[in-house]
C-alpha cells in the first residue's frame, strides 16, 4: 500500500510541475512575442488552466506523500513492537 502511494506522488509531482512549468512558458511566449489584444483572453484561459492544473497536481502529490510516510512509521513501529514483544 505504501508503494502505490509514493508511486502516485511521484507521478502528481511530474505532472504538477510539468503543468506549472508549461503555463509560466506560455506566459512568457505571449509577453515576448506580442499576441493581439483581441486573443487575450484565449491565451490568458489556457495559462489559468495549465497553471491551476498543476498546482492540483502538486497538491495531491504532497497529499500522497504524507500517506506513504503515515503508512511507512505504521510499519516501522508494528516491527518495533513486535520485535520487542519476541524478545520478552
Amino acid at each position: 500500500m505504501r508503494r502505490k502511494h509514493f508511486d502516485k506522488f511521484v507521478r502528481n509531482l511530474v505532472q504538477g510541475f510539468i503543468f506549472v512549468t508549461t503555463g509560466v512558458f506560455i506566459i512568457f511566449y505571449d509577453i515576448l512575442t506580442g499576441i493581439q489584444k483581441d486573443d487575450w483572453y484565449i491565451w490568458a484561459s489556457a495559462i489559468a488552466v495549465l497553471i491551476n492544473a498543476g498546482l492540483y497536481f502538486l497538491g495531491t502529490a504532497f497529499v500522497h506523500k504524507i500517506k506513504a510516510d503515515f503508512l511507512r512509521r505504521q510499519k516501522q513501529q508494528k516491527e518495533e513492537f513486535a520485535d520487542f514483544t519476541v524478545e520478552q
